[in-house]
């Protein structure tokens, strides 16, 4: 079995509660694949029509689900962020963090009001700890 990268999503465990949705990609298969399971198995309000490499991210984080990808032949890692972070989606991280740093290429897109780059572990944490500050603060 050839293993591409994997699939993560961290779900809002106010909206959810299922635990981390992990799926190993084999080649041939792509993140989309996993993702359309997750909104099929979890009835998520997302066509899935609609659903291609960006947008099923987009769309998940957007509904407040973290989603990280990873392309291990490429040493890619991707995260999609959420306005708001969860105790469980940073909790996930910080438990995860020794996994990142095999990763070449580290990134994320973040949303807020519209989506925003970070470029790097460091940018991506300091984002996810303004985040889950301001929930912590109820803000």
């Amino acid at each position: 079995m050839n293993i591409r990268g994997n699939l993560w999503i961290i779900p809002d465990e106010n909206q959810l509660n299922c635990p981390v949705y992990h799926e190993e990609i084999i080649k041939g298969l792509s993140h989309t694949d996993g993702i359309m399971e997750f909104i099929r198995k979890n009835k998520l309000p997302i066509p899935l029509s609609s659903i291609d490499s960006r947008s099923g991210p987009s769309k998940m984080a957007e509904l407040g689900h973290m989603v990280v990808k990873t392309e291990d032949n490429s040493g890619m890692l991707i995260f999609y962020i959420p306005a708001k972070i969860t105790q469980n989606q940073w909790d996930w991280f910080l438990d995860n963090r020794l996994m990142f740093g095999k990763y070449q290429y580290i990134g994320a897109f973040s949303y807020a009001a519209e989506w925003y780059q970070l470029h790097g572990l460091n940018e991506i944490k300091e984002d996810l700890r303004h985040k889950i500050t301001r929930v912590q603060k109820g803000l």
